[in-house]
């Protein structure tokens, strides 16, 4: 966001890539770089952009049960005459982003794709050589590549590859095959998931900041009795206690913290995490299923994605997952490496079930 912020804001960088782009040069725009194109954006602002196409880049509005930011596999309404978007359909590629610009008859002509996501904005845009997506074309596998050859050599053909087309054009859930590899207490090198909080290395944009929560259960005979965040869980405790709170814990589990799941997750949120990966002490190397009890608690208390992670055993333990939980993703780790459970075989599985997914 600052690189466009500086682009806008110099006078001279502004007025050269305006005139080339006037001038209907050969230019592509990725993400940040269809946004620029519009009047302003509301996104650290407001701050204006080139002024190219009537509009203001805004936030998606969270309140109607969309998660922000928007992060995966999402489908393409694609317009005639796209240009570089032309075959490909409706198959799926990769965002990753807070901020949208809507479609208006003031820039209909420029609209060549819209994306539904709460409601319809512009994926992507289009005037003679002038393009820009708002997917990353480098992050969407072999479609992504297409549209890039397809820029650079217009007639370049579509080559149809494994990556099937949705049945609709929406988000589909995310099914991660997870490899951790970090220090034990010796300085080793070993593989392993969830021993630590982890904010990972981020950019300006609040979307790339992912943390790690990893709680485990702490029984209750009542919810009371403890001034965190407790719920009923569905399987009772050792002692028959009806009642949990999610303690959070580091490494790998070993030492508890004074402070909830809950209470964690809707703090980060507020400090401007973009994505939660949620494992569970309790189900991790199990393949037994996912916590859904910690899940759907957290999930419900953040509007950001959340990763559900551990306790995956089969494909069955996907589906019940996204049909119970509001969960963006579901990771495993272990299934996947031991090749016990074919990760085409859980996409396939969840496609039987009627869950969108990328193939």
């Amino acid at each position: 966001m600052q690189f466009a912020i500086w682009v806008s804001t110099s006078k001279t960088m502004a007025k050269a890539l305006r005139t080339y782009i006037e001038n209907d040069r050969p230019f592509l725009g990725i993400c940040l770089g269809l946004q620029l194109l519009f009047e302003a954006s509301e996104e650290n602002g407001p701050v204006s952009g080139l002024g190219l196409i009537p509009g203001v880049v805004g936030r998606f509005d969270s309140s109607n049960g969309v998660r922000v930011p928007h992060i995966g596999w999402n489908g393409l309404h694609i317009n005639n005459e796209s240009g570089i978007l032309d075959d490909i359909g409706n198959r799926h590629v990769y965002f990753v982003h807070s901020y949208r610009a809507m479609p208006s008859n003031e820039n209909q002509e420029w609209v060549s794709s819209t994306c539904n996501y709460g409601d319809k904005f512009i994926a992507s845009v289009r005037k003679g050589n002038v393009y820009a997506v708002q997917f990353h074309p480098e992050k969407s596998g072999d479609v992504g590549l297409f549209v890039l050859n397809r820029f650079l050599k217009p007639e370049t053909p579509f080559v149809k590859t494994q990556a099937s087309e949705g049945k609709k054009p929406k988000l589909a859930k995310r099914v991660i095959a997870c490899l951790d590899v970090r220090t034990n207490d010796k300085g080793d090198l070993v593989v392993t998931k969830g021993d630590q909080y982890d904010v990972r290395e981020h950019t300006q944009e609040n979307e790339a900041v992912v943390v790690s929560i990893d709680p485990r259960r702490v029984y209750l005979r009542s919810p009371n009795d403890v001034e965190f965040n407790a719920i009923r869980v569905t399987n009772q405790g050792p002692n028959g206690e009806e009642y949990a709170w999610y303690q959070c814990t580091v490494n790998g589990g070993r030492e508890g913290r004074p402070i909830g799941a809950y209470e964690l997750a809707k703090a980060v949120e507020e400090l401007g995490a973009g994505e939660i990966l949620l494992n569970c002490i309790d189900c991790d190397g199990q393949g037994k299923g996912f916590d859904i009890d910690l899940i759907k608690l957290i999930c419900d208390a953040v509007s950001i994605p959340v990763i559900a992670s551990s306790g995956a055993g089969s494909v069955e333990h996907f589906s019940e997952v996204f049909t119970k939980t509001n969960a963006s993703a579901a990771l495993a780790a272990g299934i996947f490496h031991r090749r016990e459970v074919p990760l085409h075989s859980v996409k396939e599985h969840l496609v039987k079930e009627g869950i969108e997914v990328r193939i």
